[in-house]
């Protein structure tokens, strides 16, 4: 499994960014995004879901998470709704 770190530096490299671009797109600064990429801080919940919306990608992809994981969050998420 990649971790979040390797993930959100291989999507922003392949979306042609600098660290100092999607830090902008954030309204963050450039270190927040050093500080992620080299595993020294992680960002928070509602931070990664702007980090997908701004690479284009689904936040299961961003965490890397394998398919049979989405499918079980998928199930909790309909039963979690029925109570």
């Amino acid at each position: 499994m990649i971790l979040l770190k390797d993930a959100l530096a291989r999507l922003r490299r392949e979306r042609g960014l600098t660290q100092e671009e999607l830090a902008s797109r954030l309204y963050i600064t450039r270190q927040a995004v050093s500080r992620w990429e080299t595993g020294a801080t992680e960002p928070s919940i509602d931070m990664i879901k702007l980090i997908a919306r701004e690479l284009e990608v689904p936040v299961m992809r961003l965490l890397d998470m394998p398919e049979h994981y989405c499918q079980l969050l998928r199930c909790l998420i309909c039963l979690i709704s029925y109570l």
